[in-house]
């Protein structure tokens, strides 16, 4: 069941924090003393890393946002792409 304490409990388990939704999610995040991106209601990132599988994730977000002309606001809004996989996202 979702919670304030099950989210500060999984927060501090976090080696990073992608939180996303209103002021009060973002703030808890910056506020938990682990690093944190922090962004509003809507605005989600996908972060590539070494651990993906890079077709499949590059295919999955142009997928997602170009669903419906792009205009639903759960849709990736950017892409942090790690330095370790960036070419082999370019491609």
């Amino acid at each position: 069941e979702p919670s304030i304490e099950l989210s500060k409990l999984v927060m501090s388990e976090s080696d990073l924090i992608l939180a996303t939704g209103g002021p009060g999610m973002v703030k808890s995040a910056y506020s938990s003393g682990k690093p944190a991106i922090g962004v509003g209601p809507g605005d989600t990132p996908a972060i590539i890393d070494e651990t993906a599988h890079i077709k499949m994730a590059v295919n999955s977000i142009l997928l997602s946002k170009t669903f419906d002309n792009g205009v639903i606001c759960a849709s990736e809004q950017s892409v942090i792409v790690l330095d370790k996989v960036y070419e082999e996202v370019k491609k």
